[in-house]
């Protein structure tokens, strides 16, 4: 299908249809929003301020950003401007079911996240915990942690390695 004729088909005054060749881009954001996700949900689980988010998804927008470009240098910016960047992020950080299991699990850290896709879910998957896992793969493999404070911070509040509260007093994380 050609891009452009979809667009002009679902495009209405009540459905905006962008598009963008950047590929790569849209499919990135797509993913690591979900890691972001959790982050906004230990913060909303732990009760912290609401700038703390904020920064939470400010820093979160700029390693999404800057891996993106890493791994696909010819990705496009502006792609982080679009509805699949800044306001899939947004949406899924105030409301997506990653922010949800991870509001829970900022609430008890000892339950498992098979436990809580279950209680909460309905039969929906979660993707947040899997994705940051194969991404943090990607950061150890290419020696990137100084460069992805905060989602090497999520990663180990997944894992259970850290405390959901220590992703936001850990050293590397810079709001």
């Amino acid at each position: 299908w050609d891009a452009s004729l979809l667009a002009r088909l679902f495009n209405s005054e009540s459905f905006s249809v962008r598009t963008t060749p950047d590929v790569f881009g849209v499919e990135l954001f797509g993913g690591l929003k979900n890691v972001v996700a959790l982050a906004a949900g230990f913060s909303d689980g732990l009760g912290l301020a609401e700038n703390t988010k904020a920064a939470v998804l400010r820093r979160g927008l700029l390693e999404m950003s800057l891996l993106i470009r890493m791994l696909f240098p010819s990705s496009m910016p502006d792609t982080a401007q679009e509805s699949c960047g800044i306001a899939d992020l947004l949406t899924t950080c105030y409301s997506g079911r990653n922010w949800r299991c991870a509001k829970a699990f900022a609430k008890d850290p000892s339950r498992s996240w098979e436990d809580i896709e279950a209680e909460l879910l309905n039969g929906q998957k979660l993707q947040g915990p899997s994705c940051c896992m194969d991404v943090q793969t990607l950061i150890d493999h290419r020696n990137l942690r100084e460069d992805f404070p905060l989602l090497t911070a999520i990663h180990g509040a997944v894992t259970k390695r850290i405390s959901p509260q220590d992703v936001f007093t850990t050293n590397g994380f810079q709001a």
